[in-house]
C-alpha cells in the first residue's frame, strides 16, 4: 500500500522539528507517492507558477523535489532533503551564504 501523509504525519513533524523545518509549509506543497525499487516513497515538490497539473511537470521537466521520504523494509523512514529544503527552514535555522 502506498504511503499516506496521515499515517506518517507525526513522524514527519518530528523530523521537521529536529531539523528546523517548517512542517506546516512543507505539508502545503504538492505531494507525490509511489514505489521505487520495491520501497514505498512520498515526496514534496517545490511549487512553480509554470506547473502543468496535467503532466505534473514544469515545461516538460519534473518539479524539483524538496524532500524525499522512503519507507524502509524495517518500517523506518529515510528522509532525503534537497537544496530546496532551505526555503522551508524556520528563520533561525536558515543557512545563508
Amino acid at each position: 500500500m502506498l504511503m499516506k501523509l496521515e499515517d506518517y504525519k507525526e513522524r514527519i513533524e518530528n523530523y521537521c522539528g529536529q531539523n528546523g523545518i517548517d512542517a506546516q509549509k512543507l505539508f502545503k506543497l504538492p505531494k507525490g507517492r509511489g514505489k521505487f525499487d520495491g520501497l514505498d516513497f512520498m515526496d514534496f515538490a517545490h511549487p512553480n507558477k509554470n506547473f502543468d497539473r496535467s503532466t505534473a511537470t514544469i515545461g516538460g521537466d519534473p518539479m524539483p523535489l524538496v524532500l524525499m521520504i522512503t519507507k524502509q523494509d524495517d518500517g523506518s523512514l529515510l528522509f532525503e532533503p534537497t537544496e530546496y529544503i532551505e526555503y522551508y527552514r524556520l528563520p533561525a535555522n536558515r543557512i545563508t551564504a
